[in-house]
């Protein structure tokens, strides 16, 4: 059900309107609730790309997942996103490259290499892995 979860991701966004408790006196308690929204905004965000993913409306995420991965660079999901969408609009290329971007990120920000399921992905785009492709509406 992609159609009705992206529609409640979507309400759900339109419900964030800036950064939470912005000029508001910090604390632990605000700083630990501020920190808990913009987690969930983020979880939204990739559930989000990840209906419209497999509704097939994967070139419609491409400009924001370039720009979250801008934002959070650390956040390998949003790679794994990246990769699969850009695969699927047929730039297999790029799809490498923003592997390469995050192997390299991560190994200069933390010294580790990426994530089994983002080194798995990228070894399905070198192979052309079949079950990249979306199945087809039946």
């Amino acid at each position: 059900r992609h159609e009705a979860a992206l529609e409640a991701f979507e309400l759900a966004l339109l419900l964030i309107r800036g950064p939470v408790l912005d000029g508001v006196a910090e604390g632990p308690a605000l700083s630990s609730f501020a920190t808990w929204v913009e987690a969930e905004r983020l979880d939204c965000l990739e559930l989000s790309v990840e209906s419209r993913t497999a509704l097939g409306r994967h070139r419609e995420v491409i400009s924001l997942l370039d720009g979250l991965i801008t934002q959070y660079p650390l956040r390998e999901s949003f790679y794994r996103q990246l990769m699969l969408v850009l695969y699927r609009a047929e730039r297999q290329a790029e799809a490498l490259r923003v592997y390469r971007r995050a192997q390299q990120v991560l190994r200069a920000e933390l010294g580790l290499e990426p994530c089994r399921s983002l080194r798995r992905l990228h070894q399905a785009i070198l192979t052309s892995d079949r079950l990249l492709d979306l199945p087809l509406a039946g």
